[in-house]
């Protein structure tokens, strides 16, 4: 869910917002030199120690289960909220399927020709007045229903459906910069300079646990220093579980771009396609910090009281990844990063078979509902 990403790009792109023009005009004089302070003395203004490009984090890096892509000239990664998805989705399907699988074939198959008909059309009698009213007030409401999920939940809706399918971090060691795909409303597409980067991960935050959800790492531009003029916040990786794993992750970004990727070790890639496994995968690992909360005497009951949540968030993930589109990004970037035409071809394949898949699995909703339908 994008959700974090819409509301960030909302506070610094709109006008009227007051906080937000409040920020930008903080990071644009007050703050102005501090990205420079902190390159020259990796403190920033308060003093706090700061991690800079040039100076290592830890002895072990470590970017396993966030790297897409690995390769001599980039490394594509993950971003945090990525399992953050599924609710919402569930959501819509169970406010759309009483209307649209139950409602839609009901008005088209008997509600409108039977008013149009003006009489029944099983024993051609004609409507009493009590019956055209009671059929105009069910086309009422589930027209009405309908218009309302798209009208009100459309835009909430989108911040994980009919969207692309991930956010898509790219660091590209040759020509030294940070590409980022997102949903327009979330941002959209930048490119923006890794030698003007600076980082939330802070040497106070040593081996301390971080929260029970995890902590993100936030990479971040001043206004000065992005195309636009606006201060840019980019989550990379997972959400860390201590200040311990900030650092490794950290330190992987930070050698592949300064010393090549030779200097890392070389994760195992994840893969893109939406098979159903990786939604369950995902929901767990919501779920995981609550395990390791408790001791062995807490696991059973934990394991009944979460697997029905972890179930529906799991199926209402993957339906959200089956109606969503796999990223590209343009052609300029590809270029720059050597890429083809076959990155673009891999991509619309993941995104036939993701739809095959779904479109399967709504033929077999829609089966079923038919068959409960000539029982009833």
């Amino acid at each position: 869910m994008y959700l974090v990403e819409k509301l960030y790009n909302d506070l610094v792109t709109d006008p009227d917002n007051k906080e937000g023009r409040k920020l930008i005009e903080e990071y644009s004089t007050t703050h102005a030199d501090e990205p420079e302070l902190i390159r020259r003395t990796g403190k920033d203004k308060n003093g706090s120690q700061c991690y800079r490009i040039t100076e290592a984090a830890c002895d072990d890096p470590d970017g396993s289960k966030v790297v897409y892509r690995f390769n001599d000239t980039f490394i594509e990664l993950r971003t945090p909220f990525d399992d953050w998805r599924g609710l919402i989705t569930l959501g819509a399907v169970g406010g759309l399927l009483p209307a649209g699988g139950i409602g839609v074939p009901m008005l088209v198959t008997d509600v409108i020709p039977t008013l149009v008909a003006g009489a029944d059309l099983r024993t051609g009698e004609p409507l009493e007045f009590i019956d055209c009213l009671s059929l105009t007030v069910v086309l009422v409401v589930v027209v009405g229903w309908l218009w309302a999920m798209f009208h009100f939940g459309w835009r909430i809706f989108r911040l994980e459906s009919f969207t692309q399918r991930r956010l898509l971090v790219r660091f590209n060691r040759r020509t030294r910069k940070v590409y980022v795909h997102r949903p327009s409303y979330a941002g959209g597409i930048v490119e923006l300079d890794w030698e003007c980067v600076t980082n939330s991960v802070s040497p106070r935050y040593g081996r301390t646990p971080g929260s029970v959800l995890g902590v993100p790492m936030a990479l971040m531009w001043y206004p000065l220093e992005t195309p636009h003029g606006r201060p840019e916040m980019v989550f990379v990786g997972r959400c860390a579980q201590s200040g311990d794993e900030l650092e490794r992750l950290w330190e992987f970004i930070r050698r592949y771009m300064e010393e090549g990727p030779q200097s890392v070790p070389r994760p195992r890639c994840i893969g893109k396609f939406p098979w159903p496994w990786r939604s369950v995968m995902a929901s767990g690992s919501l779920a995981w910090p609550l395990f390791k909360m408790g001791g062995l005497r807490w696991l059973l009951p934990l394991v009944v009281l979460v697997s029905p949540a972890i179930a529906c968030t799991a199926t209402g993930h993957w339906i959200s990844q089956l109606l969503c589109w796999e990223p590209v990004f343009p052609r300029r970037i590809r270029q720059a990063c050597g890429e083809g035409i076959g990155a673009v071809i891999k991509a619309r394949l993941i995104d036939a078979g993701a739809w095959l898949m779904a479109a399967a699995v709504g033929w077999g909703l829609y089966r079923f509902i038919s068959s409960l339908l000539a029982q009833a």
